[in-house]
Protein backbone atom coordinates (compact mmCIF):
# COMPACT_ATOMS: atom_id res chain seq x y z
CA UNK A 1 0.00 0.00 0.00
CA UNK A 2 1.21 3.46 0.10
CA UNK A 3 -0.50 7.02 1.06
CA UNK A 4 0.01 9.89 -1.31
CA UNK A 5 0.54 13.23 0.63
CA UNK A 6 -1.11 16.45 -0.18
CA UNK A 7 0.30 19.42 2.29
CA UNK A 8 -1.01 23.00 2.23
CA UNK A 9 0.32 25.78 4.48
CA UNK A 10 -3.30 26.71 5.14
CA UNK A 11 -6.93 25.39 3.88
CA UNK A 12 -10.55 25.87 4.53
CA UNK A 13 -10.96 22.18 5.57
CA UNK A 14 -8.88 18.56 4.66
CA UNK A 15 -12.47 16.89 4.87
CA UNK A 16 -13.75 19.32 2.18
CA UNK A 17 -10.79 19.22 0.08
CA UNK A 18 -11.13 15.29 -0.52
CA UNK A 19 -15.23 15.45 -0.28
CA UNK A 20 -14.73 18.19 -3.66
CA UNK A 21 -12.75 15.60 -4.90
CA UNK A 22 -15.09 12.52 -4.65
CA UNK A 23 -17.89 14.85 -5.63
CA UNK A 24 -16.17 15.47 -9.24
CA UNK A 25 -15.62 11.51 -9.54
CA UNK A 26 -11.83 11.73 -8.87
CA UNK A 27 -10.20 9.33 -6.74
CA UNK A 28 -9.51 9.49 -3.41
CA UNK A 29 -8.20 6.48 -2.47
CA UNK A 30 -4.98 6.65 -0.36
CA UNK A 31 -5.09 9.86 -0.56
CA UNK A 32 -4.11 12.09 2.31
CA UNK A 33 -4.60 15.84 2.84
CA UNK A 34 -2.46 17.51 5.39
CA UNK A 35 -2.51 20.99 6.58
CA UNK A 36 -0.68 23.52 8.81
CA UNK A 37 -3.82 25.08 9.29
CA UNK A 38 -7.83 25.31 8.55
CA UNK A 39 -9.41 28.47 8.27
CA UNK A 40 -13.04 26.65 8.41
CA UNK A 41 -12.17 23.23 10.07
CA UNK A 42 -15.18 21.62 11.60
CA UNK A 43 -16.51 18.79 13.68
CA UNK A 44 -18.96 16.43 14.87
CA UNK A 45 -22.83 17.43 15.09
CA UNK A 46 -21.71 20.48 12.57
CA UNK A 47 -19.38 22.05 15.12
CA UNK A 48 -16.21 24.49 14.13
CA UNK A 49 -12.98 23.80 15.39
CA UNK A 50 -10.07 26.34 15.31
CA UNK A 51 -6.37 25.91 16.17
CA UNK A 52 -2.99 27.70 16.50
CA UNK A 53 -1.12 27.14 13.01
CA UNK A 54 1.50 24.91 13.56
CA UNK A 55 0.66 23.36 16.69
CA UNK A 56 -1.80 20.15 15.48
CA UNK A 57 -2.16 17.20 13.26
CA UNK A 58 -4.41 18.15 10.61
CA UNK A 59 -5.10 15.27 8.47
CA UNK A 60 -8.12 13.69 5.88
CA UNK A 61 -7.55 10.32 5.00
CA UNK A 62 -9.37 9.18 2.11
CA UNK A 63 -11.42 5.64 0.79
CA UNK A 64 -13.00 5.09 -2.60
CA UNK A 65 -15.67 2.33 -2.96
CA UNK A 66 -17.01 0.93 0.01
CA UNK A 67 -20.04 0.52 1.80
CA UNK A 68 -21.21 1.76 5.23
CA UNK A 69 -19.74 -1.28 7.05
CA UNK A 70 -16.36 -0.30 5.86
CA UNK A 71 -16.88 2.63 6.70
CA UNK A 72 -17.22 2.60 10.42
CA UNK A 73 -13.88 0.23 9.85
CA UNK A 74 -12.28 3.55 8.39
CA UNK A 75 -12.91 5.56 11.41
CA UNK A 76 -11.85 3.06 13.83
CA UNK A 77 -8.50 2.27 12.17
CA UNK A 78 -7.92 6.16 12.13
CA UNK A 79 -8.74 5.94 16.04
CA UNK A 80 -6.42 3.25 16.85
CA UNK A 81 -3.69 4.51 14.27
CA UNK A 82 -3.42 7.52 16.83
CA UNK A 83 -3.58 6.20 19.83
CA UNK A 84 -0.31 3.83 18.57
CA UNK A 85 1.46 6.91 17.20
CA UNK A 86 1.32 9.00 19.85
CA UNK A 87 2.44 5.64 21.51
CA UNK A 88 5.01 5.22 19.54
CA UNK A 89 6.59 9.03 19.45
CA UNK A 90 6.35 9.13 22.80
CA UNK A 91 8.54 6.29 23.58
CA UNK A 92 5.47 4.60 25.19
CA UNK A 93 5.84 6.98 27.94
CA UNK A 94 2.11 8.01 27.16
CA UNK A 95 -0.98 5.84 26.72
CA UNK A 96 -3.97 7.05 24.93
CA UNK A 97 -8.08 5.85 24.75
CA UNK A 98 -10.92 6.30 23.40
CA UNK A 99 -13.90 7.49 24.09
CA UNK A 100 -17.13 6.74 22.10
CA UNK A 101 -17.40 7.92 19.35
CA UNK A 102 -14.40 9.16 18.26
CA UNK A 103 -12.23 11.05 20.88
CA UNK A 104 -9.17 9.97 21.70
CA UNK A 105 -7.96 11.05 25.25
CA UNK A 106 -4.91 11.48 27.40
CA UNK A 107 -5.20 11.99 31.29
CA UNK A 108 -8.83 11.95 30.56
CA UNK A 109 -8.56 14.97 28.19
CA UNK A 110 -9.20 15.15 24.49
CA UNK A 111 -5.95 15.23 22.46
CA UNK A 112 -7.44 14.55 19.15
CA UNK A 113 -11.49 14.02 17.73
CA UNK A 114 -12.40 12.16 14.42
CA UNK A 115 -15.13 13.35 11.69
CA UNK A 116 -15.85 10.68 9.17
CA UNK A 117 -17.83 12.36 6.09
CA UNK A 118 -19.27 9.92 3.07
CA UNK A 119 -19.89 11.07 -0.53
CA UNK A 120 -21.23 9.22 -3.27
CA UNK A 121 -20.91 9.56 -6.71
CA UNK A 122 -21.91 7.21 -9.79
CA UNK A 123 -23.43 4.86 -7.24
CA UNK A 124 -19.59 4.36 -5.63
CA UNK A 125 -19.16 5.39 -1.74
CA UNK A 126 -16.44 7.12 -0.67
CA UNK A 127 -15.41 8.03 2.83
CA UNK A 128 -13.07 10.82 4.27
CA UNK A 129 -11.48 10.68 7.84
CA UNK A 130 -10.44 13.43 9.46
CA UNK A 131 -8.24 13.67 12.13
CA UNK A 132 -7.15 16.81 14.17
CA UNK A 133 -4.51 15.86 17.04
CA UNK A 134 -3.52 18.68 19.78
CA UNK A 135 0.48 18.44 19.51
CA UNK A 136 2.01 21.18 20.93
CA UNK A 137 1.42 23.51 23.73
CA UNK A 138 -0.99 26.45 22.66
CA UNK A 139 -2.78 24.17 20.38
CA UNK A 140 -6.22 24.69 21.94
CA UNK A 141 -7.82 27.96 23.18
CA UNK A 142 -7.23 28.40 27.22
CA UNK A 143 -10.71 27.91 28.36
CA UNK A 144 -11.22 24.44 27.30
CA UNK A 145 -7.84 23.64 29.35
CA UNK A 146 -10.01 21.60 31.83
CA UNK A 147 -11.16 19.33 29.05
CA UNK A 148 -8.37 19.64 26.61
CA UNK A 149 -4.69 18.65 26.40
CA UNK A 150 -1.70 18.26 23.66
CA UNK A 151 0.72 15.89 23.40
CA UNK A 152 3.68 17.72 24.29
CA UNK A 153 1.79 19.16 27.26
CA UNK A 154 1.35 15.65 28.77
CA UNK A 155 4.67 14.44 27.70
CA UNK A 156 6.28 17.38 29.82
CA UNK A 157 4.31 16.23 32.72
CA UNK A 158 7.13 13.13 32.84
CA UNK A 159 9.88 15.48 31.55
CA UNK A 160 10.47 19.23 31.03
CA UNK A 161 12.57 18.17 28.11
CA UNK A 162 10.96 15.96 25.92
CA UNK A 163 9.14 17.37 22.57
CA UNK A 164 7.38 16.02 19.72
CA UNK A 165 6.65 17.62 15.93
CA UNK A 166 3.42 17.83 14.50
CA UNK A 167 5.69 16.40 11.49
CA UNK A 168 6.85 13.45 13.47
CA UNK A 169 3.45 12.48 14.69
CA UNK A 170 1.68 12.70 11.27
CA UNK A 171 4.53 10.13 9.81
CA UNK A 172 3.66 8.16 12.81
CA UNK A 173 -0.06 7.96 12.23
CA UNK A 174 0.17 7.04 8.47
CA UNK A 175 2.86 4.31 9.16
CA UNK A 176 0.58 2.50 11.79
CA UNK A 177 -2.34 2.48 9.53
CA UNK A 178 -1.57 0.09 6.75
CA UNK A 179 -1.09 -2.62 9.69
CA UNK A 180 -4.32 -2.37 11.24
CA UNK A 181 -6.21 -2.38 7.88
CA UNK A 182 -5.44 -6.12 7.06
CA UNK A 183 -6.52 -6.78 10.16
CA UNK A 184 -9.83 -9.39 9.84
CA UNK A 185 -13.20 -7.16 11.58
CA UNK A 186 -12.67 -9.00 14.59
CA UNK A 187 -9.22 -8.26 15.57
CA UNK A 188 -9.72 -4.91 14.49
CA UNK A 189 -12.99 -4.86 16.76
CA UNK A 190 -10.74 -6.38 19.68
CA UNK A 191 -8.38 -3.56 19.66
CA UNK A 192 -10.72 -0.48 19.35
CA UNK A 193 -13.12 -2.27 22.28
CA UNK A 194 -10.02 -2.91 24.18
CA UNK A 195 -8.73 1.12 24.03
CA UNK A 196 -12.47 2.58 24.63
CA UNK A 197 -12.58 3.30 28.36
CA UNK A 198 -16.45 4.21 27.88
CA UNK A 199 -17.63 1.00 28.30
CA UNK A 200 -18.41 -0.33 31.83
CA UNK A 201 -18.96 3.69 32.83
CA UNK A 202 -21.55 5.12 33.88
CA UNK A 203 -22.50 7.71 31.18
CA UNK A 204 -25.19 10.13 30.06
CA UNK A 205 -25.53 10.06 26.36
CA UNK A 206 -26.61 13.27 25.10
CA UNK A 207 -29.10 12.65 21.85
CA UNK A 208 -28.77 15.25 18.62
CA UNK A 209 -32.33 15.83 19.62
CA UNK A 210 -31.16 16.75 23.29
CA UNK A 211 -32.88 13.98 24.65
CA UNK A 212 -30.87 11.92 26.93
CA UNK A 213 -29.81 8.65 28.06
CA UNK A 214 -28.35 7.67 31.35
CA UNK A 215 -27.07 4.20 32.84
CA UNK A 216 -23.87 2.08 32.14
CA UNK A 217 -22.47 1.83 28.48
CA UNK A 218 -22.59 -2.24 27.92
CA UNK A 219 -21.21 -2.69 24.32
CA UNK A 220 -20.82 -1.28 21.35
CA UNK A 221 -22.43 -2.93 18.21
CA UNK A 222 -20.75 -3.51 15.30
CA UNK A 223 -23.05 -0.94 13.15
CA UNK A 224 -21.10 0.83 16.11
CA UNK A 225 -23.90 2.30 18.35
CA UNK A 226 -23.84 2.00 22.01
CA UNK A 227 -25.57 0.59 24.02
CA UNK A 228 -26.84 1.52 27.32
CA UNK A 229 -28.16 -0.35 30.30
CA UNK A 230 -30.51 2.43 31.85
CA UNK A 231 -31.36 2.52 35.30
CA UNK A 232 -34.63 1.26 35.11
CA UNK A 233 -32.73 -2.03 32.76
CA UNK A 234 -33.77 -0.87 29.73
CA UNK A 235 -31.15 -1.60 26.87
CA UNK A 236 -31.20 1.51 24.61
CA UNK A 237 -28.48 1.65 21.73
CA UNK A 238 -27.63 5.03 20.52
CA UNK A 239 -26.63 5.85 17.29
CA UNK A 240 -25.05 9.55 17.52
CA UNK A 241 -24.72 11.42 20.59
CA UNK A 242 -22.06 13.08 22.94
CA UNK A 243 -20.89 10.97 26.11
CA UNK A 244 -20.18 12.23 30.04
CA UNK A 245 -18.50 9.78 31.90
CA UNK A 246 -20.31 10.35 35.21
CA UNK A 247 -16.65 9.44 37.40
CA UNK A 248 -14.30 10.76 34.72
CA UNK A 249 -16.29 13.80 33.82
CA UNK A 250 -15.50 14.15 30.40
CA UNK A 251 -17.96 14.93 27.58
CA UNK A 252 -17.76 18.98 26.81
CA UNK A 253 -16.05 18.30 23.59
CA UNK A 254 -13.16 20.72 21.94
CA UNK A 255 -14.74 19.37 17.99
CA UNK A 256 -12.25 18.49 15.76
CA UNK A 257 -11.86 18.08 11.90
Amino acid sequence: MGWTVHHFDSIDSTNTWLLDRAKAGQPIDQLVCTAGSQTAGRGRLGRTWTQAPGSSVIASFGWDAIDAVDGLRCQRIIAVAACRAIESVTNHVLHPSLKWPNDVLLDDRKVAGILTETVRHDGALSVVVGIGINVKVGAYPPDLSDRAIAVEESLREVDSQLTVSPQELLDALIAHIDPLTVMSAAELDDVYQKLLITLGEYVTVTNIDGSTVTGVAQRVEPDGRLVVVSDSGESIAVAIGDVWHAQRHIGVDKPVD
